[in-house]
């Protein structure tokens, strides 16, 4: 999507700039919304792991700086970690093979 698109739809969606990221920005009532997500039976039991050992990822080098689609940048970032014999690596599973020509993953895949 294009800036204009994204403010668009952030402007749709009563999302104020530089809010984008805040838990219940452009809900309603958010203070109900949270009571009830509190009580849902995924969040009840409290037993979530909810940090993880970090894992070292690559940098812009592999995706390039020019125009491009996302499915392409998400194909060449996920071939170059591929190539890496990294904790990263190890931990990244395709779920859609029957998709890697549509969405550039092929190489990956491969």
């Amino acid at each position: 999507m294009t800036s204009a698109q994204m403010d668009i739809l952030r402007q749709s969606m009563q999302v104020r700039d530089g809010h984008e990221w805040d838990s219940f920005e452009g809900i309603a009532d958010p203070d109900a919304t949270e009571a009830f997500l509190a009580q849902v039976p995924f969040n009840a039991t409290k037993s979530r792991r909810l940090t993880s050992p970090q894992i070292n990822t690559i940098g812009p080098q592999f995706v390039g700086t020019g125009a491009t689609s996302t499915q392409t940048a998400v194909g060449k970032i996920l071939d170059a970690i591929a190539k890496t014999d990294s904790n990263l690596a190890n931990r990244i599973v395709t779920t859609s093979p029957d998709v890697t020509v549509s969405t550039n993953l092929g190489t990956w895949v491969n």
